[in-house]
């Protein structure tokens, strides 16, 4: 429930209090009046004329004096500033012409709701600086003539110097019926004495009513507090306590901050009692077993319980003594009384059972001790509310219930539909004849012990009338995002969990943790028919509370626990303290016996195996041995385990819970109990709680596979029957059906020797009716759940356990052959502590889930040497480190073998293999199963020697990496007829083709993986889960080359010296792609054009090397040949060189990366500073594509300006798009969509296009600073470099890298763009007019952060408050910047409802930068519009526009999804907003319509929508429909305007050329911005590529009423690191931006967002007389300078004013109604009134006011500025509107 929160400073606004309301009618702290008087349309500072009245002032500016601190001596009224807190105030100072005598009257409404307890209140504050005595009196009136006094006040006539003194005045108005008119007035007036007056104020003005609401009536608020499974075990003894304390302090708080009581209940969903330590301590402490549980019930004041399964577990009896109170016993000085509250169930028939049938009391009576029964009815403040119980129908099966009768009788673990269509049908007839019998009652609450919640939801979508069920059972930790979870504990849920129900309405499903650890506080509102209210649920209220130290100390509870269940605790632990003491082994580990865990990852005992179970079922077959030795198999369930052993703590420092065995337990003196990883008797009674006996039974091989088959059975739901074994191991598929999902099985001896076959393959192996001894639990041997022992025939069957024989052994606290005996006795007799660490389920050996691991039932099977690709490292920052890591059999040959990389781009030439390695046939893997192959980099950067070095590389786009036979490859290229040993994939986000279906590993974002490597080593099951993407930067941590050992390496040092003939760089490139000599060792001798050599001085230019030149005279004639080449070192530096320098290299000739290098391995400076080195540059334009390679690696200068294009990747790779003839346009923005033409375009685009990069390959690292191609940082957004804007003459050397041909900038050369060629646009262009409307893309513009929107949806905007803030104040600047009156905003959180939502916040910070309330949003009409996260909306210019009408919203499945695709659940078109507007001072109406079309992306999945490379993109045919139907949709007028004009805004995701867009201008929509600024408009870049994806379309009604268009390019031109967020917005993980850079401007709209704003300006025709028109209420119209027909329509007071023109004012009389119509500049010289039929009664003169009484005195019109009826023109027209 929210909390109850002060009003905002206006009319009307309600505070929920309790059951009852207190509305603010009124209130006002008046710190937002600055003294600036009264107003029609009060703007900040002012007061509202409509409300505030002022008699007795001598001049107009008597009213508006400013702001004072006091002590004033002109006359008037003014604005008090009272400082600090307090703020301002309103305060008059009285003279001899002011407020002697005056009065200032409020005019206020009681709304719609009558009203009790009205309370005026204020702070009167009184300066007595002066010598006349004044009176300020407060009344009120019903009528405004008649005044009835509330509270006077007079000063003295004696001054004093005591300032202003503030006294509060609170009185009682009468109660006030519905839409009640009333007025409060403050009157002044000289009383004795002469001279000056005395200062007046009020301040803090309230006035409020209660509004008592019925709950038959009204709203009705539930606090439920409820618990489940209290089951308590040994740590009950603090939880039972601490819960205590908890729900006290919930109980203590004051929901409604009323002093009223809350409506609570407390209630238990079952489980009350356990076997086990804490109920057994029972019987020694008190005198019976469960006493304990049941008084703690007693004293927690629970008022009713569920039965659960487990008050069954000894039986009728005993459960029956515990209610009734027979159990004998005393506890708390009082013999014990039983359970002082009713146990219920609707489901179970007590009737039939003699123990529990005298206990039995009518279902839907008053709650009474000491009984069973079907529900109460329980009472709250005079509420009624059912309470109805139900327990599992499996309770025969995992229980003792007697002669009990359970209903359905037939009712699986899975139940069926029908099954639960029963068991609904079973618990409606109950609510059914509880609602029959009781008209008052409609308020349900199910308490349903149903051990699954699913149960519980299958049941809550079944059942009508049932509001809230309190789940029990299944021990689901339900929590909201609110909620604190103890430490260990996962979330399992949301709380609550709301379903839709069979009547229609909502139920609330409720659940939480057992064993005292959660209070579950449900608080929710119920309307008048007694039905919930979702919205009303408040997570800071409701949810789980946990009990542990931390919970109690949040609520302040430490003194809240009960004294009796502390008693009780103390008690029950020192009892157990003694058990502690008897140890009787140690665990090094944590024993799970956890019941399970969450999705994907089961770890506890009902869904896999764990080494608690391991240890237990040993334990009873070494017990069962003992006895006969026969015994092979031990089998039980993992319900029997009931807890771990050990602890789950947080530790110092961590953030995540961690299992650890016992600690050691010491006793307040001191001396150890319990040493650490002790178990104790009390762990193995809590673990053991059931203490079942053994039982042996001798079964067939098939009775034996029918028992592990339903031990997995239950499978995936979380089930007790769940099977723990000793002597078996198998295997199960739990996607196979149940009962057949036991793969292989075998019985095994204590070594793991096989003693038997059981099943192989799925299928029974040998001799089925083979027979063998086994051990299990009594319960499970008669049935237990439902487990087919009790079925099988001659098993004879030996229960263990001897009544009253003697106890023998170590542990003598069971008895001989109970499953706690057994265990006692195995930890006695071992031999050191107990080691097994618990697994998850890769690592379970004797049950085997195929969905976690490999089958290994059977170990000797013969395994084959196994070889896999285990990591592959491709890609790194700088230069790459490369290796390739193989894993398998150690010792495994890969004679015949070779590692192949194979393109896989589609852009390249998919199937070329680009890498290639042949191994020798003495090449194996490592004793340790490793091989690593690198190169020598990767080797210098990880400190590792690889086995074999290689010197080639591996390309750095899309690649299938495979390992094959190599007599299978037949070329260059592969033929599909390749042996594959293994494969895997690496691609990126550009299409690709992989090849013999590899597991696909990326993209990384959009980008290459740096490589893959297995999660586990050598774990391969064909899939991508097995791999994890390396690390970019050479993570040690991620990246793990490991070499495999005992074997030799490979160095690779070339042949050669230095000072061998040099061969020159043609020779050494040659004319073609590739050079002829790779491999070659040659010496080259040149000049360094470039230093990029990494570890120098210069750190901004690092790619492991430098580029040669030749000099002019060693130039060959060949233009096709190149002059530089680069010489590779790597990260380590052999010789510093300069550019300039001339130097010599001794190295090997390799293709890296497609680019001819040289790997050094000597580098000598023969002349430093020989040359200028940029003298050597080669003067071009630039090449096309394919001429670039004879210019690889030298130094050029591009004689042609080279234009900005693209910085989509700048900020983190440094390297952005430069374009030749300007800016580049997308095909379809020019050209009609054709494959053909596209096709063409895009290569001439290619040719068109260079990369510019920085000096490095790498990835900026998080805060380093933005730096522009020459190394020079990036400045503020307003002086940096803009797209758009070009150079001319650029310098650089013509590299390549990934790919791609790139410009790298050497030392001397700076990136200045001509500011020139693309200025900043500060503010758009103008458009010919005052009236402007504009359409804004506002990027994702969320205020909800994190977690789930409203809808459902996830958030796309900001990240956290900071980018919060800054993406606002970017979108402010930009709709300031825009200067229109009306916007449609597009991308804005779909959320229109409640105090706070993202439009309503962009509004609110657009007002608060202006200053004044100018903005506001077109209301939808409803909380969502369409069911994306993003949606469209409206905001207009309040001063200068008007709506007409309602808004229209287009969200037919026909326009969202056209083609009908459904395939990813995307919406597609999102849905299209239209509203009609009006321009306040012209007089024209128009309608607008904001649309967001489908992406170009996110296949729809439909035939129509593929990409047919036309350049139309993909969902071009969605998008087109959209167009058409949104065209036919606009012409049929769905705001019912009557006015043809309209306009179409919003993102098309359309080119100009294609469809969509000429379906519109088909439809007679012009594009405007491209008519009026031409074919180079654009509104949107991407890749490099601009054009219009925003739009302002007019059909040809307004068209003709258009001034001018623009688009303004504030956000296409600016790179993306000058937008809002903290980090990049590319990358993944992000990187962050530097923070002292200046790039991000508050004060500036630039990149405010990815799309640019579109303007047009209007002038509008008023063609028609203009009509204003009110609803039926209370309206407020202002009317403009046209001629007018203003119509109030009826209501209690309608204000209107004309404005200029000839206006006609209309009364409009509704009938039985009382009406008013105030006319605010009725002109007696040019406007008309129409009484429309009515009569005048009378007329009389108010002041300078005119009051016109109609026919039956209940109507009235009053003309403000008229004193004679005669001036007033009537006209006979007659109007009627609905």
């Amino acid at each position: 429930m929210a909390a109850n929160v002060p009003c905002d400073p206006r009319p009307i606004c309600v505070n929920w209090v309790g059951r009852n309301m207190r509305r603010a009618i009124y209130t006002n702290d008046f710190n937002d009046f600055l003294g600036n008087g009264f107003s029609y349309d009060p703007i900040y500072g002012q007061l509202d004329l409509d409300q505030w009245t002022v008699t007795g002032f001598s001049a107009e500016d008597d009213l508006s004096r400013g702001e004072t601190a006091g002590d004033v001596t002109t006359g008037g009224l003014y604005a008090l500033t009272r400082g600090g807190e307090d703020g301002n105030a309103l305060m008059i100072q009285p003279t001899g012409s002011d407020f002697t005598p005056g009065s200032l009257v409020l005019d206020l409404n009681s709304g719609d709701k009558a009203l009790t307890d009205v309370i005026a209140s204020f702070d009167l504050l009184v300066n007595n600086n002066a010598t006349r005595g004044n009176s300020f009196d407060f009344a009120y009136s019903l009528d405004g003539t008649t005044w009835i006094p509330l509270s006077s006040f007079t000063s003295t006539a004696a001054a004093d110097s005591n300032g202003f003194v503030a006294q509060t005045v609170a009185v009682m108005l009468p109660d006030l019926a519905a839409g009640t008119d009333f007025q409060l007035r403050w009157s002044g007036a000289d009383v004795d004495g002469s001279g000056s007056r005395d200062e007046f104020g009020i301040d803090n003005l309230e006035v409020t009513g209660v509004e008592v609401i019925d709950s038959e009536q009204g709203v009705f608020t539930l606090e439920l507090l409820h618990i489940a499974d209290q089951e308590a075990s040994s740590g009950a003894v603090l939880d039972a306590p601490n819960l205590s304390a908890v729900l006290n302090a919930l109980r203590a708080q004051d929901l409604g901050e009323d002093g009223l009581a809350d409506n609570t209940l407390t209630l238990s969903s079952g489980d009350a009692f356990i076997p086990g330590i804490f109920y057994d301590a029972s019987e020694a402490v008190f005198g019976s077993a469960g006493i304990a549980d049941i008084q703690i019930q007693n004293e927690l004041g629970i008022q009713a319980i569920a039965l659960g399964n487990h008050e069954f577990d000894f039986g009728t009896e005993v459960l029956a003594d515990l209610i009734s109170g027979a159990a004998p016993g005393t506890i708390l000085g009082e013999d014990f009384a039983g359970a002082l509250f009713p146990y219920l169930s609707t489901n179970l028939d007590f009737s039939t059972d003699v123990k529990l049938a005298p206990l039995e009391v009518a279902g839907g009576g008053d709650p009474l001790a000491n009984t069973v029964t079907s529900s109460v009815v329980l009472e709250t403040n005079g509420e009624k509310i059912a309470v109805i119980g139900a327990t599992t129908p499996t309770l025969d099966r995992i229980s003792s219930p007697g002669g009990v009768g359970i209903l359905p009788g037939d009712f699986d673990d899975t139940p069926t539909a029908d099954q639960l269509d029963a068991l609904a049908a079973q618990i409606q007839a109950e609510v059914d004849s509880l609602l029959a019998a009781d008209a008052s009652l409609n308020k349900v609450v199910l308490m349903a012990h149903m051990q699954r919640i699913n149960i519980e939801q299958d049941l809550a979508a079944r059942l009508e009338n049932v509001d809230i069920i309190v789940a029990g059972g299944s021990n689901t930790r339900l929590f909201d995002d609110n909620d604190r979870p103890r430490d260990g504990d996962s979330d399992q849920g949301q709380y609550p969990i709301f379903i839709e129900n069979a009547g229609g309405t909502t139920t609330a499903v409720v659940n939480t943790d057992g064993s005292y650890k959660y209070v579950g506080r449900l608080v929710i509102d119920f309307d008048a028919e007694g039905n919930i209210i979702p919205g009303s649920y408040d997570e800071t209220v409701s949810g789980a509370y946990a009990t542990d130290a931390q919970g109690v100390a949040d609520l302040g509870a430490e003194g809240l626990v009960d004294a009796e269940v502390q008693q009780i605790a103390d008690a029950i632990e020192a009892q157990i303290i003694a058990t502690e003491s008897n140890v009787f082994g140690i665990s090094d580990v944590f024993l799970n016996g956890n019941r399970s865990g969450v999705d994907g990852d089961p770890d506890g005992v009902r869904t896999q195996e764990t080494n608690l179970g391991n240890l237990t079922a040993d334990a009873n077959l070494a017990a069962a041995k003992e006895v006969d030795e026969t015994v092979v198999v031990s089998i039980k369930n993992g319900g029997g385990i009931r807890s771990s052993i050990g602890e789950t703590v947080v530790l110092p420092g961590d953030v995540v819970a961690t299992r650890l065995p016992n600690g050691e337990l010491v006793d307040s003196q001191g001396n150890v109990i319990k040493p650490e990883g002790g178990i104790s008797q009390t762990d193995i009674q809590t673990a053991l709680a059931f203490n079942n006996e053994l039982s042996l039974l001798t079964l067939t091989r098939e009775q034996l596979v029918e028992v592990l088959e339903h031990g997995v059975g239950a499978l995936p739901s979380v089930s007790g029957r769940f099977i723990q074994i000793s002597g078996v191991e198998f295997s199960f598929d739990p996607d196979l059906p149940a009962g057949s999902r036991v793969v292989n099985a075998e019985i095994v001896d204590e070594d793991g020797n096989q003693i038997a076959e059981l099943v192989r393959d799925g299928v029974i192996s040998g001799d089925a009716t083979e027979t063998f001894r086994i051990v299990t639990l009594n319960f499970m041997a008669g049935g237990g759940d439902g487990y087919p022992f009790a079925s099988f025939e001659n098993t004879d069957r030996v229960d263990l356990v001897v009544d009253g024989a003697e106890r023998t052994g170590e542990a003598s606290f069971a008895a001989d052959y109970t499953e706690q005996d057994a265990l006692a006795e195995y930890l006695a007799d071992m031999e050191g502590a107990y080691s097994d660490e618990d697994q998850d389920p890769s690592g379970d050996t004797r049950i085997q889930n195929l969905n976690y691991r490999a089958d290994t039932v059977f170990g000797d099977a013969p395994v084959e040497d196994s070889i896999v690709i285990n990591e592959v490292l491709a890609s790194t920052t700088g230069s790459d480190s490369e290796y390739i890591e193989l894993f398998g059999t150690p010792g495994a040959s890969l004679a015949g073998l070779s590692f192949i990389a194979v393109e896989s781009e589609d852009a390249a030439t998919p199937g070329d293999i680009d890498f290639r390695y042949d191994f020798a046939d003495t090449d194996v893997l490592g004793d340790n199963g490793f091989l690593l192959l690198a190169n020598a980099l990767a080797q210098s950067t990880y400190g590792v020697e690889a086995n074999i070095t290689f010197t080639g590389s591996m390309e750095n786009g899309s690649t299938t990496y495979a390992l094959v036979e190599t007599a299978s490859l037949t070329g260059d290229a592969v033929t599909g007829g390749e042996v594959v040993i293994d494969t895997v994939a690496s691609v990126d986000a550009n299409p690709a083709t992989v090849f013999f279906d590899a597991p696909v590993v990326g993209p990384d974002g959009s980008y290459f993986p740096a490589g893959v490597g297995r999660v586990e080593d050598g774990v391969d099951t064909d899939t991508a889960e097995d791999f994890q993407i390396l690390n970019f930067n050479n993570s040690s941590t991620v990246n793990t080359p490991t070499a495999g050992t005992g074997l030799g390496g490979n160095t690779g040092n070339p042949d050669g010296d230095i000072d061998d003939e040099p061969t020159l760089i043609s020779t050494v490139q040659g004319s073609g792609a590739d050079s002829l000599m790779v491999g070659q060792t040659v010496v080259i001798e040149a000049i360094v054009s470039g230093d990029y050599q990494s570890g120098d001085a210069d750190s901004f230019r690092e790619l492991g090397g430098f580029f040669l030149m030749e000099e002019t005279a060693d130039r060959d004639a060949d233009a096709m040949t190149s002059e530089g080449i680069f010489v590779y070192e790597g990260a380590t530096l052999l010789t510093d060189v300069a550019a300039g320098d001339r130097v010599r290299v001794l190295g090997t000739v390799v293709e890296r990366f497609g680019k001819t290098t040289i790997e050094a391995a000597e580098v000598r400076v023969e002349e430093a500073g020989a040359v200028d080195p940029l003298t050597l540059a080669v003067t071009t334009t630039l090449p096309d594509l394919d001429d670039r390679e004879a210019l690889e690696s030298m130094l050029v200068t591009i004689d042609e300006a080279l234009t900005f294009s693209e910085s989509f990747d700048y900020e983190d790779y440094g390297q952005a798009l430069l374009s030749t003839d300007g800016p580049i346009y997308q095909y379809s923005q020019t050209n009609t969509p054709d494959v053909d033409g596209n096709a063409a375009y895009q290569q001439e685009v290619a040719d068109r296009t260079i990369l510019i990069d920085d000096g490095s390959n790498g990835a900026r690292s998080d805060y380093d600073p933005i730096t522009e191609p020459d190394g020079d940082l990036i400045g503020a957004n307003t002086d940096a470099a803009m797209m758009g804007q070009s150079v001319t003459g650029l310098t650089a050397i013509m590299d390549y890298d990934f790919g791609e041909y790139r410009l790298r900038l050497p030392e001397g050369v700076d990136f200045d763009l001509d500011d020139a060629s693309n200025p900043v646009q500060e503010q758009p262009a103008d458009v010919g007019s005052d009236f402007k409307v504009g359409s804004l893309n506002v990027l994702n513009y969320f205020t909800t952060l994190s977690g789930l929107m409203d809808n459902g949806q996830s958030p796309r905007g900001a990240e956290n408050e900071e980018e919060l803030a800054r993406q606002t104040a970017k979108l402010v600047n930009t709709i300031i910047g825009m200067d229109a009156d009306v916007i449609g905003l597009v991308e804005i959180e779909n959320d229109f409802a409640g105090d706070t939502f993202a439009l309503k916040t962009l509004v609110a910070e657009v007002n608060a930068t202006l200053g004044y309330d100018a903005w506001d949003f077109v209301d939808p009409g409803r909380e969502f519009v369409g069911d994306d996260a993003i949606a469209v909306a409206f905001i207009y210019d309040t001063r200068s526009v008007s709506l007409m009408g309602g808004a229209a919203v287009l969200d037919t499945a026909e326009f969202l999804d056209p083609l009908g695709a459904e395939t990813n659940g995307d919406a597609y078109n999102r849905a299209a907003l239209a509203q009609t507007f009006q321009d306040i001072d012209g007089g024209g109406v128009f309608t607008a319509s904001v649309n967001h079309f489908k992406s170009k992306g996110s296949l729809t999945g439909a035939e129509g929508d593929v990409d047919l490379g036309d350049g139309a993109g993909a969902n071009n045919a969605t998008r087109t429909e959209a167009a058409r139907i949104l065209a036919e949709w606009l012409d049929s007028d769905p705001t019912n305007s009557g006015d043809e004009d309209v306009v179409i805004l919003g993102d098309l995701n359309s080119y100009a050329k294609e469809d969509p867009i000429t379906t519109l201008e088909a439809a007679g929509y012009t594009d405007l911005a491209r008519a009026y600024e031409g074919d180079d408009v654009y509104s949107y870049r991407f890749s490099g590529q601009i054009g219009t994806l925003d739009y302002a379309m007019a059909n040809e009604a307004l068209t003709s009423q258009v001034t001018g268009a623009t688009t303004w390019n504030i956000n296409s031109d600016a790179p993306v690191y000058f937008d809002y967020n903290l980090d990049d917005t590319y990358t993944s993980p992000n990187t962050m931006r530097p923070t002292d850079q200046g790039l991000f401007d508050a004060d500036s709209a630039l990149r405010g967002s990815d799309h640019d704003p579109v303007i047009i300006g209007l002038d509008l025709e008023d063609g028609r007389p203009l009509m204003l028109v009110g609803s039926h209420g209370n309206d407020r119209l202002n009317g403009t300078e046209a001629d007018e027909i203003i119509i109030g329509n009826g209501g209690r007071l309608d204000v209107v004013r004309g404005g200029a023109g000839a206006d006609t004012f209309v009364f409009v009389d509704q009938d039985s109604l009382r009406e008013q119509l105030r006319i605010l500049d009725f002109d007696v010289t040019e406007d008309l009134l129409a009484l429309n039929g009515a009569e005048v009664l009378s007329t009389r003169v108010l002041g300078s006011n005119l009051l016109i009484n109609l026919d039956g005195g209940n109507d009235s019109i009053f003309l403000h500025g008229v004193t004679d009826f005669n001036d007033v023109m009537l006209t006979q027209d007659t109007f009627a509107f609905v």
